[in-house]
This record gives structure tokens, sequence and C-alpha cells, in this order.
């Protein structure tokens, strides 16, 4: 589970996720929502309640990632996949990203035991090596799916605690 989330992490802070351009609604309930998230967070993991306070107060809810989840996903087989990610100049970017964050790499695969080649193939197919940069927040993102996304509510709640963490540490 940690290497899941590492990898996660690393997409998320190589594209440089920013605010979004879509249509928000209004944001989580402080009271039924925000409050006893951020207590479970505080009991969980030792982050500072306060602040998962603060930080979730600024989340959006965005019915396009609601949207995005409740389509069905692609059903390629790997041989209609294969010509649009093994290109050239797919291959040639991975290989300069590779050697550009050598140590980097090397570090999380020793902290959270994820091979280097496969944490720079994430970064390839998800990003093309920072080129194609999103447009929503992970914090929207992770709130709008923990909140309103019953059927995977508790995976990404958890997920929104693990983006906590890592904004005390960080």
């Amino acid at each position: 589970m940690k290497s899941i989330i590492a990898c996660r992490l690393l997409i998320a802070l190589s594209i440089g996720l920013g605010h979004t351009s879509v249509q928000a609604q209004s944001g989580l309930d402080s009271e039924s929502e925000i409050k006893p998230f951020a207590a479970e967070v505080a009991r969980d993991h030792g982050v500072d309640e306060h602040r998962v306070r603060e930080i979730l107060a600024d989340a959006k809810i965005l019915p396009n990632v609601l949207a995005a989840m409740s389509r069905p996903a692609e059903g390629k087989a790997w041989r209609e996949y294969r010509p649009i990610f093994l290109t050239e100049k797919r291959i040639t970017g991975g290989v300069a990203f590779w050697k550009k964050h050598a140590d980097l790499l090397v570090a999380a695969r020793a902290k959270f035991n994820v091979p280097e080649e496969m944490i720079v193939a994430i970064i390839g197919v998800e990003t093309f090596y920072g080129r194609r940069a999103g447009n929503i927040r992970v914090l929207d993102a992770l709130a709008t799916l923990g909140f309103r996304f019953p059927r995977r509510a508790a995976f990404f709640r958890r997920e929104l605690g693990h983006y906590m963490i890592l904004a005390q540490s960080e």
C-alpha cells in the first residue's frame, strides 16, 4: 500500500496540479464532514486537527470529477495501447527524465520500495514526463471523491488522510 501511495504522490508532485478551471460547487460541510474527518486524521495519524480543518475549508466539490469516475473505463487491450505509449519520443523522454532525477528515484526506491523504472513509466504515461499538467487540485479531487462518491469513498478518504500527512510533513 505504501508503494502505491508513494507512486501517486510522486505523480502528483511531478505534474504540479494547479487550481481547477472547472465550475466547482461549494465545499464540505464544516460540522458534519470536516470536523469529524479532522478528528479522525488527528487521532489516527497525529496530524494537527486545526490544520486539517483549515485545508479542508478550502476544498471544492467538483462535479466533473464525479462524472469522470462514473463513466466506464476504457477497455483496450495492451496491443492497442502499446503504439501510443512505446514511441521513440516517449522512450527518449523517459531516459532523459530518469537521468535528470536519478538521485530522487533512488531515494524513492529506498524509502518506498518502488522500482525506479515503475515510477518513470507511470510518470511517462500520466504526464509525458511533465509535459501534460493537470488542472484539478489533488485536494479538490480527493475531497470530492472521499465525501461525494459513496462507492469508493472509504478509499479516497484514506488517500485524503495520507495527503494531510504529506501536507503536515512538507
